[in-house]
Formats: structure tokens, sequence, C-alpha cells
């Protein structure tokens, strides 16, 4: 009796194992790595080389991404100066020759533990105005999710060409679409992440002496309580006519000058909840238009001399402000911001606007 309960607790315990052991191999293995997939576009600056216009720039990057907050990627880019010697035929800039450049790089990329963030260091063939070489570079981004597949990536990458001869140094700054495999994404985590604020100011070169309007539009994207991402565009234009007479001589000026700026950046709330103190800082591409007519007389004999000017530079935005919340997803923003080009001039803004979140 002993010997046949036995052999009874056995063959159930073997049962139970091999059923265990069915139910084990049907379960799928979890992964422990996903895909991300990005197309983005933005503009390059030349740091010490050839000029210091700006370029265009086309990024291919694709990237495997453990879950231990690191990965390994590939990164394929085409930057084009052409539009740079077209558009730049000013005094600031002379005409140049067209030239590109060309790398393919892959490296380690190092994750926030929400991966939103990341930096990152790659190694490979650069392709700089037809000469050969290895290259090396460094990057930094981030990304808003709109949803469990996809995201808006806004990232910067400092690139050093023939870095073991003489380094070709460009930075740039790039914004696109980001694909990933990974699904985690609750319908809470988009609640009032993203808003959009229309602006109307005034710029100049002086705090003092803001004359131009200017007319802005922001889309932010909220990271978390204190931070969030910006992509900003602005535009302003002025008109100025002047008449000078001393005797038989006269002149008479009409000046016409567009302002446009496109960057991208963080702003970071310092206090508040109803009433919120910000920093904030962008950088990207800046444009200024300038068409000069002037008419010289004397003694009824006319001369006539016109400059058309077209400038990009590249550069940053500083500013400071207060978010004043109005009612439930509408608030009011008033700020200042100083424009630093890296080339051109500095200028100052003030700003009144509505904020709308969603």
């Amino acid at each position: 009796m002993k010997s046949k309960l036995f052999y009874a607790v056995v063959f159930i315990s073997i049962g139970n194992i091999a059923d265990a052991q069915i139910k084990t191999d049907n379960v799928p293995a979890k992964t422990s790595h996903y895909w991300n997939f990005n197309i983005t576009a933005g503009i390059t600056q030349n740091i010490n080389n050839f000029t210091n216009g700006t370029g265009m720039t086309y990024n291919v990057d694709a990237a495997v991404v453990q879950e231990n907050s690191h990965g390994l990627f590939v990164n394929l880019s085409y930057t084009d100066f052409n539009i740079n010697t077209e558009n730049l035929q000013s005094l600031r800039y002379p005409p140049l020759s067209e030239f590109s450049y060309f790398q393919i790089t892959t490296g380690l990329r190092f994750y926030s533990p929400k991966k939103n963030t990341f930096a990152d260091a790659g190694l490979g063939y650069y392709n700089v105005r037809g000469d050969n070489s290895v290259g090396m570079n460094f990057g930094l981004g981030g990304k808003v999710r709109l949803s469990d597949i996809y995201s808006i990536m806004i990232n910067g990458r400092l690139n050093i060409a023939s870095v073991l001869e003489n380094p070709y140094l460009y930075f740039g700054l790039f914004a696109g679409i980001d694909i990933s495999d990974k699904k985690e994404l609750s319908p809470e985590y988009r609640k009032n992440k993203l808003s959009v604020t229309a602006y109307t100011g005034a710029i100049g070169q002086e705090v003092i002496a803001l004359s131009d309007n200017a007319f802005t539009g922001e889309l932010s994207y909220k990271l978390n309580d204190k931070m969030s991402l910006l992509a900003n565009y602005l535009y302003s234009e002025s008109h100025d006519q002047e008449y000078y007479v001393s005797g038989a001589y006269s002149t008479s000026l009409v000046k016409d000058e567009k302002k446009s700026n496109l960057t991208a950046g963080m702003r970071y709330y310092t206090s508040g909840n109803n009433v919120k103190f910000f920093l904030e800082g962008l950088t990207g591409i800046y444009i200024n238009e300038l068409s000069q007519i002037t008419v010289t007389s004397f003694d009824q004999v006319y001369n006539y001399y016109v400059i058309d000017i077209s400038d990009v530079y590249f550069g940053y935005t500083l500013g400071v402000g207060v978010e004043i919340l109005i009612i439930d997803n509408l608030s009011g923003i008033l700020k200042y911001d100083q424009f630093i080009p890296v080339s051109g001039e500095p200028s100052s803004g003030m700003f009144g606007g509505l904020k709308y979140s969603f």
C-alpha cells in the first residue's frame, strides 16, 4: 500500500512538472531590446572651415536600444551648402563655390531612464568636399512622444571630420519623426503635454528701442512639471523712408527689412503653479533680408544705389518670462528674449501671447 501511494505521488509530481513545462514553453519570451528609426532635417553651421554660413542637413538614424538604457546606433547624413552659395550674395559673405558633406558613423548611445533623452558618440567615414577621411561625432537629443509608435525627434550633433589630420568642425540642429516598436504609453501620459502659443510684440537693437513689430508662433511639449521642449518661429518686417536736403544736394532713402528666426530648445520653470516664472534657451537659424534704395541728386543730376542683402546666421536665443493660468488649458505669457547670432548683430524682443494646452 505504501509503495502504491509512493508511485502515485511520483506520477502526479511528474505530471505537474510536465504541465508546468508546457505552459512555460507556450509563454513568449520577453525581449530585452527594441529598435528606433528616425528621419530628421535641419541646419548646420561650420565652426572652423570654409565659411561662416549655414547649410541644410538630412539625417537617417537607426538604433537598437537595450532595456538597461544603452544601445548601438548608425547615423547617415548629407549636408548641402549650395543654398548658402545661391542666397548669400551679400557684403558679409562673398559668393562661394558649391560644396557638400557626407558621413556615416556608428557608436554607442546612452538613454535616460525613461528613454526620452539621450547622448551618444560615433566613429566612421566622412567625405568633405571630395576628401575622404575618418571622423567622429557627439550628439544630444530628446523626443516628444505622440503615440506608442511615433515621436517628434529633436537633436543636435557636433561632427569632427578628418580627425587624424586637419579637423573640420561643424554643428547641426535637427528635428523630424521617430518610429519605435516599444509600446508602453498610457492615455494619461499625453494629457496636457502638447501646447501652442501665439505671440505679438516688438524687437530692436536695444531694449529701450523696440521699434519693429514681430509675430511669433510656438509649439511646446511638456516633459515634466519643470521642463518643456520648444519649437519657435518669429517673423518681423519694417519700412523706413528718409529724405535730406542741403542746398542743391538731396538724398532719398527707402529701406525695407525682414527678419525671421526658426529655433528649438528648452524652457525651465523655476517656481509656481498658477503663476510660473521660467528661463528658456533656444538655438537655430536667423535670417535677415535687407532691401535699400538710395537716390542722390545734385543740380538735377540723379544717382541710384541699390543694396539687396540676404544674410543667414546660426545663433542662440535666451529668454525669461512668466506664465499665468487664466482658465483650464489656457494661459497668458509675457517674456523678454535676447537674440544672439554667431556672426550678426544681437537684438532684443518683448512679447505677450496666449498658450493653449491640448
